[in-house]
């Protein structure tokens, strides 16, 4: 994307948000919040494709609910009504799954940049460097938002459980009629 183009599309608001969504394979021994801090797009917000998960599994990064996801993003700044451009440190790796998360929970105006933060500084184009605390704190509220969810969820299906416990106990010790006079 040349920078004109880039340009008009800020100044004519087809995106608001432009988002890193860099991630890296373990034997890379790369670190994305790390290298955000170092380069990154001027105004980007860092998306954690690990924090930013399904917390009821041990695989990681996997999709997380659609309630997980909208406190996630909500807490990052982002909207519905938001153009997103995604890019990563790659070219095009991570971005492409956080463009699909965003697609599968019906964000219709989300974009991943071609070639990425490579492209973008070979370009010429301008990157920050250090994150402002802001930036840093949005990325923590919406791994917090995500457990949030994940910890009121466990709550409610541990009080589920309770009772279907104690339903059984009241079963096996008395009456149906016992039991119905309870649960009226």
């Amino acid at each position: 994307m040349n920078s004109n183009v880039w340009i008009r599309l800020f100044k004519f608001q087809i995106f608001d948000i432009v988002v890193d969504a860099s991630w890296y394979m373990p034997d890379e021994l790369r670190n994305p919040i790390q290298e955000y801090q170092v380069a990154h797009i001027p105004g980007a917000l860092f998306f954690d494709v690990d924090g930013i998960a399904d917390r009821t599994t041990n695989l990681p990064h996997m999709l997380p609910s659609e309630e997980a996801f909208a406190a996630a993003v909500s807490a990052l700044g982002i909207e519905n009504k938001d153009g997103v451009v995604v890019y990563d440190g790659k070219g095009i790796f991570s971005a492409a799954r956080v463009w699909w998360m965003f697609r599968v929970f019906g964000h219709d105006k989300v974009w991943v940049l071609d070639g990425g933060l490579p492209r973008w500084r070979a370009s010429g184009y301008d990157v920050e460097s250090s994150a402002s605390s802001d930036t840093i704190l949005k990325a923590s509220a919406a791994s917090d938002a995500i457990e949030k969810v994940y910890q009121g969820q466990q709550t409610v299906f541990s009080k589920v459980v309770m009772l279907l416990i104690v339903y059984d106990i009241m079963l096996s010790q008395a009456s149906e009629t016992a039991v119905l006079a309870f649960l009226s």
